[in-house]
């Protein structure tokens, strides 16, 4: 019952239950598919969270999964859909596609590749609007393309799980239960093709229309996250549902917008160990130099008391230029640091598999989006810091460590923002 409950949250917005794996820092691990020579000279990539020997989608290395576009006996899509090289433009080929986004947020570590399919299912569509919908369509649409295609192919990192796969549907059905989302194959445990099992799959809602390109891009790019291990950022139980606003408060598995924070690209593993300069426990003063997000690298502020784990709490900084996956979002005059406030604790739950403590789903969060979460952003709504800002306690929103309670406390810091030279922004940081 209790991983029912999960999977029938599973559907809600863009959210979705995942099953993480052991959490890996700084162990300079290097996946399969990466080359030596690729990782340069800046020391090893510090690890995923949710890596080797779990059922996430690799975050590391290459990664191919199927698309099919899914038509049923009485709604299917009208005569402008894209067609099929168009859409491969869209999620594979094209300068702006799904895997470009990924190759440039990664900074070269995740190579996204991909197939499309067309299937039209043998019910109406209403016939799939129930707690067993999705994994029977899915079902379906593998059953009959299994004599056509060798689904080991989707199968990189050679686990015996697919890496992920995506069922994309026409309008025309219960809006409220065709929404686009993440989810986690629950009630065939026994189902496979080509000897490969599902883990993770997204449902697509959006259209593959021209006009509709950018949010149906969108969509596959923020539910891939999730196959990752990433959470939403967003809050499900709030008419105001952003989790961050304002020019500061773009991020892709948020508001699906821009490029993942720094944050995610530390769970992710997509940062080496000299990219995230970090000030421990024990240092009184620090200063650094940030250097533009698209290039890799952030800032974090252990709390004095506090193990400097990144599974843990504290803050992050990172610098944020119109550039990469945040080019035309904002200007060069806009640009500047922007905080975030994390918690990045592990919990494990009722079957010993691990998870983030403070997301959406779990059961430590409060409800009401009030208390801990794992990411807030620090001055929420009021834009990037920038030079000669300075970040005390009391002038700005979520600049505190936690109580148990979840309440905020004088986090008995200073945080200066200081010139941009050609390497970043100088930034300088004090304890009282």
């Amino acid at each position: 019952m209790y991983r029912l409950l999960l999977w029938l949250f599973s559907i809600i917005f863009w959210g979705t239950y995942r099953i993480p794996g052991p959490l890996l820092r700084q162990e300079g691990m290097e996946p399969d598919g990466i080359p030596h020579e690729d990782r340069g000279d800046g020391g090893d990539y510090i690890g995923p969270v949710f890596g080797e020997g779990t059922f996430c989608m690799q975050s590391a290395g290459e990664a191919r999964f199927p698309v099919f576009v899914v038509s049923f006996q009485d709604v299917s899509y009208r005569d402008t859909m894209v067609q099929k090289e168009e859409l491969e433009e869209w999620l594979f080929a094209g300068e702006d596609s799904v895997s470009a986004y990924y190759d440039t947020a990664s900074y070269g570590r995740l190579c996204l590749d991909g197939d499309i399919y067309f299937y039209e299912a043998q019910g109406e569509i209403a016939s799939y609007e129930n707690d067993y919908g999705f994994e029977n369509l899915v079902m379906e649409t593998l059953s009959y393309y299994d004599e056509e295609i060798d689904f080991s192919r989707y199968d990189c990192n050679g686990d015996s799980v697919m890496d992920a796969l995506v069922i994309s549907v026409p309008s025309g059905g219960d809006v409220d239960f065709w929404w686009g989302c993440q989810a986690t194959w629950y009630q065939n445990p026994e189902f496979q093709v080509d000897g490969i099992s599902i883990s993770h799959y997204i449902i697509n809602d959006e259209q593959p229309y021209q006009r509709e390109r950018e949010i149906y891009q969108a969509t596959v790019e923020h539910e891939l996250g999730h196959c990752m291990g990433l959470p939403d950022y967003y809050k499900y139980n709030s008419d105001d549902w952003e989790g961050f606003h304002g020019i500061a408060g773009m991020e892709r598995m948020d508001d699906s917008t821009g490029d993942f924070c720094q944050f995610s690209k530390l769970m992710l593993g997509w940062l080496k160990e000299n990219q995230v300069q970090t000030m421990e426990p024990d240092m009184q003063n620090a200063s650094f130099v940030l250097p533009p997000a698209h290039e890799g690298g952030c800032v974090i502020i252990f709390p004095q008391e506090g193990e400097p784990r990144f599974d843990s709490e504290y803050f992050l900084l990172e610098y944020n230029t119109p550039a990469g996956n945040n080019e035309g979002l904002f200007s060069e005059e806009e640009s500047g640091v922007r905080i975030f406030h994390c918690n990045a604790r592990i919990e494990k739950d009722f079957y010993g598999e691990p998870y983030y403590r403070y997301e959406n789903f779990s059961s430590y969060y409060n409800s009401s989006d009030e208390g801990i979460r794992i990411l807030k952003l620090v001055n929420d709504g009021g834009g990037f810091y920038q030079t000669g800002d300075t970040v005390v306690y009391g002038d700005a929103s979520d600049f505190g460590w936690y109580t148990p309670a979840g309440s905020l406390r004088d986090p008995q810091l200073t945080i200066r923002i200081g010139a941009v030279t050609e390497e970043g922004i100088e930034v300088e940081v004090s304890r009282e």
